[in-house]
């Protein structure tokens, strides 16, 4: 069957659809239905972030490339970064190799109720999959694999990597540095605080045997230091021991919540209530379908009746953003006209769906059923691998929002109703819906 066709007549799953375009949203469905047994709702997974505690002090290691044992790539052009995985600052153009993984890393002050800290820099560097580090031995010239990021409004600092091999006498790990600010990650004397993340056995075994070839020794290296028997962190990893949700096809993302005293009164909380909207559920006994509305002014429409009869308020709202902020992504709005239909809304953050139902509708008659694209309806939290990330204070975005499909057609008009409530969505199962996953994520209260 033509892909872009079965979008149009929704005579399958929209996601099922778009598989092709859309892989990774269809494996993190797969990894919310897992959560699922029969129609019993288990609760929704989440990359779970650490207590909120001092985080230990470690060792930099004798590879720290920040000028305080040789090489100083703190003050190279192009340090600051996201990416991490090539060289930069002229020494070359070289990649490192390996199974790529997002680092997202939540900086609190145990000092001030776990307040975040924007602004705040951390310097994050690792070994590569043969198990060197750049700018010293074998790999001097390279620079890879180091890079520094300022944390967001909401305390994140986010790097796209590489998973690091296992060198011999070494449990996988990853260093990082703590500084007050961008400008004072000139030099590792001005951290604040230095120590090291620990990755999960599963994880390291799994893309250690399945990846051999690019990492040469790691498996044996694992085998022969395990967690407990290395010498950092021996004494304890508990609150240095991220979380990895994922898999080589879909992505690894490791996440950790890190502790430091910053002083009383340091850091803030959250984005105010001022900076969101609320959303609203309506239902239409008539239509028997569901619609989610953000802007007051059209709900208060619906409410009047301006959209037909029928309509009313379930019950259901959960917080969103409405302008763009610092980790919202655009949750885009489409409609399809009262006739020929479906008459019913329909809500993405894919680019690639976006693209696919605008592209389609260009091409169909307006006398033909289709998805009418009507803009960016409000901004929500980027859902990873079927998650939402766990912050230590809110309000953040935390709570998944499940996507379900009532299967309508050809019998009656296609109908996605939008939950963040597991009884919803159990009961909205049991009733034959189908739930096509994690759309994306609403704001904690």
């Amino acid at each position: 069957m033509d892909h872009l066709t079965a979008l149009r007549d929704h005579d399958a799953p929209l996601s099922d659809v778009l598989a092709v375009l859309n892989n990774r949203q269809r494996e993190s469905r797969r990894a919310v239905m897992r959560a699922f047994v029969g129609v019993s709702v288990m609760g929704s997974p989440v990359a779970s972030y650490a207590a909120c505690s001092v985080i230990p002090t470690e060792t930099g290691g004798p590879f720290p490339g920040d000028g305080t044992n040789g090489p100083n790539a703190l003050t190279t052009s192009g340090i600051v970064r996201s990416d991490m995985r090539s060289d930069f600052g002229g020494i070359g153009s070289s990649v490192a190799a390996g199974i790529p993984v997002t680092v997202r890393l939540q900086l609190v002050n145990v000092d001030n109720n776990c307040a975040l800290l924007p602004g705040y820099a951390l310097y994050l560097w690792h070994c590569d999959a043969a198990g060197n580090y750049s700018l010293y031995s074998t790999a001097s010239g390279h620079n890879y694999l180091r890079g520094v990021q300022a944390a967001d409004s909401t305390g994140t600092v986010t790097f796209t990597t590489v998973f690091p091999g296992a060198y011999s006498g070494r449990y996988p790990h990853m260093h990082f540095e703590i500084f007050k600010s961008v400008a004072q990650a000139s030099t590792g004397s001005n951290a604040v605080r230095t120590s090291q993340l620990a990755l999960p056995e599963t994880t390291c075994r799994e893309i250690y045997t399945a990846n051999a070839a690019t990492y040469p020794g790691s498996l044996t290296n694992l085998a022969a230091t395990p967690l407990a028997r290395d010498g950092i962190f021996s004494d304890g990893s508990s609150l240095q021991l991220v979380s990895i949700t994922g898999s080589a096809a879909q992505g690894y993302v490791a996440t950790l919540s890190i502790g430091i005293s910053a002083g009383v009164g340091v850091g803030t909380a959250p984005g105010t209530a001022s900076q969101r909207v609320t959303a609203i559920e309506f239902y239409n006994t008539t239509l028997d379908h569901y619609v989610v509305i953000s802007d007051p002014a059209e709900a208060a429409t619906i409410d009047s009746g301006g959209a037909g009869p029928g309509w009313s308020r379930t019950g259901t709202t959960y917080p969103l953003d409405a302008p763009p902020a610092t980790g919202s992504i655009p949750v885009y709005r489409f409609y399809g006209s009262v006739n020929p239909g479906p008459n019913s809304h329909f809500y993405t953050t894919s680019e690639e769906e976006k693209a696919a139902l605008i592209a389609l509708a260009a091409k169909t008659l307006v006398s033909e059923k289709r998805w009418n694209y009507e803009g960016v309806g409000f901004q929500a939290g980027v859902a990873s691998n079927g998650a939402c990330p766990q912050s230590l204070v809110g309000p953040s975005y935390s709570v998944p929002v499940f996507r379900l499909y009532n299967n309508g057609y050809p019998i009656k008009d296609a109908n996605h109703r939008y939950a963040t409530s597991t009884a919803i969505v159990q009961e909205m199962v049991a009733k034959g819906w189908k739930l096509e996953g994690v759309a994306f994520c609403a704001m904690s209260q």
